[in-house]
């Protein structure tokens, strides 16, 4: 029930990092940005249920690298350098910087954010993304939750 906050661009860069999956593929994706914390955020994204755990800065940076380089089950893949750069650019927004960033003053940046990742309870087959962001500070949140599946026929036709 956390009021939504717009964020055209910081919303818009967390559904690029998975945009192959969402154009070229079987994905789907939605990004929330809202007053409140990390949970409230992970709340409007995910189902009925809900499990969400701390992450490391580095590991939130590398899980959306990931993301943004693959091209999920049927996407073109984008590459390391680009997922690499997706990350960065993603965190940077969150934490207010602009572009480009010194490597330094994104790693301080990143100290003043809390991340997480969530699921809903269940196994996740295919390619997952489900991250949340959190600047205490400053009393907002955001969350994405993005699937691809590799959907296969259920029968050989002949």
């Amino acid at each position: 029930g956390a009021p939504e906050i717009e964020d055209e661009d910081l919303a818009g860069a967390l559904l690029d990092l998975v945009t192959p999956w969402t154009a070229e593929s079987n994905g789907a994706a939605r990004a929330v940005l809202v007053e409140g914390d990390a949970t409230a955020a992970a709340s409007l994204v995910s189902g009925d249920h809900l499990r969400i755990g701390p992450l490391e800065p580095e590991e939130a940076l590398q899980r959306m690298a990931w993301a943004a380089a693959g091209g999920g089950a049927h996407g073109r893949r984008r590459g390391a350098a680009f997922g690499r750069s997706m990350a960065w650019y993603v965190a940077g927004l969150a934490a207010g910087l602009r572009w480009p960033i010194e490597p330094a003053e994104l790693g301080r940046a990143l100290d003043g954010l809390a991340w997480y990742r969530w699921d809903e309870g269940e196994p996740e087959k295919g390619w997952v993304l489900r991250l949340a962001i959190e600047d205490p500070s400053a009393g907002w949140a955001a969350a994405i939750g993005a699937t691809d599946v590799l959907e296969e026929d259920e029968e050989p036709a002949g």
